[in-house]
């Protein structure tokens, strides 16, 4: 099972993590607003998903994901491929590079407290456009490769994630504003310690197949 090291909080990073809690936080909001209900709902904007779930799940949910990328604002979920799972909670952000079938299940959640997540599925030709500006000089080599990566999402992507959906209640905002900050999340995670893994989804014959 695959989880996050947990590290000492100095007072510097105990700053920086409680304005990556208020950013979660607002995008929690934000997520909630636009789920009426527990469900996942496709929106307006290519690609995005929004999720909430009030109940913790006793059985897994299966279903099959494009390559994505998922953040979690509230709760905590697993996804389950194959032997690996994959836990990830409030600021983790999950990447699956290659497209198969998962076995989803809530283990955090509840009515008053509901898991809410986003799910951006990842387009591997836009990816492979911005790896040649943000990897100019090539990838670097990758000797390990994973069904999933999860990781802590820092406060640049997930306040990029939060104003990607405040785009969602303008047409306007979702037609001009939405490629441009989709761009940039992808930039930003690119640049991430699994932007490598990132980049390998542009690349055809990158092996991550």
């Amino acid at each position: 099972m695959r989880m996050l090291d947990k590290h000492a909080v100095t007072p510097a990073s105990g700053s920086a993590e409680g304005a990556l809690e208020a950013e979660a936080a607002q995008l929690a909001r934000l997520i909630y607003t636009h789920a009426p209900h527990d469900g996942s709902f496709s929106q307006r904007i290519p690609g995005l998903h929004i999720g909430r779930f009030s109940r913790i799940d006793t059985e897994y949910v299966k279903t099959l994901y494009l390559p994505s990328l998922l953040i979690a604002a509230q709760g905590a979920k697993a996804v389950t491929m194959g032997q690996e799972v994959y836990q990830f909670g409030r600021s983790n952000m999950l990447v699956l590079p290659v497209a198969l079938p998962v076995a989803l299940q809530i283990t955090h959640a509840s009515p008053s407290e509901p898991f809410l997540g986003v799910r951006l599925d990842l387009d591997p030709q836009r990816i492979a456009e911005l790896v040649l500006k943000v990897y100019p000089q090539g990838l670097p080599p990758v000797r390990q490769r994973s069904a999933g990566y999860v990781t802590s999402a820092d406060l640049s992507i997930v306040g990029a994630v939060r104003r990607l959906v405040e785009c969602l209640p303008n047409p306007g905002d979702v037609e001009l504003l939405a490629p441009l900050v989709v761009d940039e999340i992808l930039i930003r995670v690119l640049r991430s310690p699994i932007g490598v893994h990132v980049a390998e989804i542009g690349f055809a014959d990158s092996g991550v197949q």
